[in-house]
């Protein structure tokens, strides 16, 4: 249990800021071996150890925003995130007794290729089930890591699976004798060989580029204030001030909810903002609180205004800051659970990307860039129709992801640096370069690799602005989507399937 309980704390060591990957394929390991011939009530137990240890380092920031904006004291806020983490530590607990139970009956190599699976299986149940938090997903460790250069072919679901089915091996080889280890560990030089071999792969097609101007406004606004009425006209005047120097650059971007009120409350200064891109061949894009008075719904959104007008309305809510669950109950307890504009409602799934003259606008608000399968969606009508417009190296719009953000809430913790390490991780699935704006960081322009070209520091007040060549280009991710995860899968349970037979 202890050693579970310290493999787990291990396992977010990987991620940003650290990335130090190899210690996560350690952690990983370590709980395979660890629950391997294991009773199916020991190996829950020790998944649920290596769980604790693993949320518990991994988003111990979570304490940050219950503390000092939802203005509960520490020792209560120190509970309620241990509270969450014990949630999320039950999902590993479950794989590693489903794993003993069922898995634990096969031979050992038929094991060590479906427990891979198993632990895919998991991160998308506790995505998708009752905690909606893509967080820590294996794949990220791998992001400066062994198997960073799968990412535009097999995106974050096949990295993950392959970080798991390298631990699995190694165990597995370690562990056995003979021909089964020589096998096995063939089969993990194999894996390193095509890891390290298809980083220096370029899986884009011939890139489609654009010469553009854009702004990205930090405004570096107090949490704690921004939503007082006494602070709104000095927001405005931060916004307005930071912003003038650049109209007349294509784009303008302000954070997410960067205006402290409702769209329809400004439309004066909408209407000031649409008049003056308008002028200057410049399209603003910001997030705004929208209010539908007819069905008595919020939305978060992201809106464009001047030469380009657009909607989108965001899809994936945060919990607790943006919708409550079980609100019935909770509402009220505490000041966290009645934060300001925490009962939106989920945007349609039919919605477009923002298509303007020199860009085709991927739009991702803040919490959205977590979830792959949403942005390869949004992304994927970026590159239809790519050919009728006069195809690659023409005349056609290169594809580009703007995502505004608001990461105040969580400090100077880790949260915001994993959270720009998923923002990352999608431009190199996907080939597409960055534009992000945040209200305190990391405002920053990515290329089509997920590589830095220019960013701000954290907490300070500042325009990012640059004139140059963006740049994407469709990888077989973006353009097949999850099919290689699905053929890896096919290829382990027929792996599986036919050491078993084996073995009978």
């Amino acid at each position: 249990m202890l050693v579970a309980l310290i493999a787990g704390a291990l396992f977010p060591l990987g991620f940003a800021p650290l990335d130090w990957w190899p210690v996560t394929l350690l952690a990983v390991s370590t709980l395979f071996w660890l629950t391997t011939d294991a009773p199916p009530r020991i190996a829950a137990r020790m998944g649920f150890a290596f769980g604790l240890g693993m949320f518990g380092v991994g988003i111990s920031w979570v304490a940050v925003s219950i503390h000092d904006f939802g203005h509960a004291p520490w020792w209560l806020a120190a509970f309620l995130t241990l509270l969450f983490v014990m949630i999320l530590a039950a999902f590993i607990a479950l794989m590693t007794w489903v794993d003993a139970r069922l898995l634990a009956r096969l031979p050992g190599l038929s094991r060590a290729l479906l427990w891979p699976l198993l632990w895919l299986a998991t991160e998308l149940f506790r995505t998708h089930f009752l905690t909606n938090f893509p967080w820590l997903y294996l794949g990220y460790s791998q992001f400066e890591g062994l198997f960073a250069g799968l990412f535009p072919l097999l995106g974050i679901f096949g990295v993950t699976l392959l970080g798991a089915l390298f631990c699995t091996l190694l165990v597995y080889g370690l562990g056995s004798a003979g021909k089964s280890r020589g096998v096995t560990l063939a089969g993990l030089l194999v894996l390193i060989v095509v890891g390290f071999g298809l980083g220096r792969v370029d899986w884009g097609r011939q890139p489609v580029a654009a010469e553009v101007s854009v702004a990205l406004v930090q405004a570096n606004v107090d949490q704690n204030e921004k939503w007082q009425r006494s602070a709104f006209t000095g927001i405005v005047d931060r916004y307005r001030a930071l912003s003038e120097p650049y109209w007349g650059y294509d784009y303008i971007i302000w954070s997410e909810a960067a205006i402290p009120a409702r769209f329809d409350q400004i439309g004066f200064l909408a209407d000031a903002w649409r008049r003056r891109g308008r002028e200057a061949g410049t399209t603003l894009i910001s997030g705004f609180p929208v209010f539908e008075p007819d069905t008595d719904t919020w939305y978060a959104s992201l809106i464009s205004l001047g030469v380009t007008e657009h909607r989108y309305d965001k899809q994936e809510l945060v919990p607790f800051g943006e919708y409550v669950p079980l609100q019935s109950v909770l509402r009220g307890m505490i000041e966290f659970f009645d934060l300001p504009m925490s009962s939106f409602t989920r945007g349609e799934a039919t919605q477009k990307i923002f298509t303007t003259d020199k860009l085709k606008l991927t739009p991702a608000i803040c919490y959205e860039i977590a979830f792959p399968g949403l942005v390869l969606d949004l992304a994927r009508q970026g590159f239809e129709g790519a050919a009728g417009e006069g195809g690659p190296g023409a005349t056609a719009r290169p594809n580009v992801i703007v995502t505004v953000s608001n990461d105040a809430w969580f400090g100077a913790s880790w949260g915001p640096l994993q959270h720009f390490q998923m923002v990352r991780t999608r431009a190199l699935e996907l080939g597409m370069p960055v534009l992000r704006a945040t209200n305190n960081g990391i405002t920053a322009i990515l290329d089509r690799h997920g590589r830095v070209e220019k960013r701000l520091p954290q907490f300070e007040r500042g325009v990012l602005a640059s004139r140059q060549r963006l740049e994407s280009a469709q990888t077989p991710y973006a353009r097949y989507g999850f099919a290689g995860v699905w053929m890896l899968a096919v290829l382990l349970m027929a792996g599986a399937l036919i050491g078993w037979r084996r073995h009978r």
